[in-house]
């Protein structure tokens, strides 16, 4: 009796989560990048590199080579990108990508605060909500929610003509 379980197996493409292994270079493609799974590591970088500055404070981050922020378990990169933290972030933030990203439009919105807190004649910023009172803000103190909260508050007075900032 001949075995053709060996013979049968040659020509099934292997598979780490549903990517199609290359018989010849024995890579597992992810469309933006290759995976090598005799090292457990990709062959090249996260593209564009936004992992490896995604979050200062989480060493995991800063992997460039890692998948999934090293955690598969709970995260999925079917093309080579962070779909699903890009999504949340759209929704939450309204600013598709990665957390650098929202960082950077964070930044930005507090530093117009901070611009028009430095622009008032006693230095106090002062934003009608839409209840009609004015409310003191702290631009240097506030979180993320705040910051874009108070940003689009501004964004909408000055859109709508009406309301004060000042």
């Amino acid at each position: 009796m001949r075995n053709n379980h060996r013979s049968a197996n040659v020509n099934v493409r292997q598979q780490f989560t549903q990517k199609e292994r290359d018989n010849e270079t024995r890579l597992d493609s992810f469309r933006a990048r290759y995976f090598l799974s005799t090292q457990g590591r990709f062959t090249s970088v996260y593209p564009g590199n936004y992992q490896a500055m995604a979050n200062s404070t989480d060493p995991q981050s800063w992997n460039g080579y890692s998948y999934v922020n090293n955690n598969p378990l709970t995260r999925i990169d079917r093309d080579g990108k962070v779909f699903f933290t890009k999504l949340k972030n759209w929704l939450l933030w309204d600013v598709w990508g990665e957390e650098a990203d929202v960082q950077r439009v964070e930044n930005k919105r507090r530093q117009m605060l901070l611009e028009l807190q430095r622009q008032s004649s006693d230095g106090v910023l002062r934003v009608e909500n839409y209840g009609g009172q004015y409310i003191i803000l702290h631009p240097e103190n506030m979180d993320r929610l705040h910051v874009f909260g108070w940003s689009n508050r501004v964004m909408e007075i000055w859109e709508g003509g009406g309301g004060h900032v000042n």
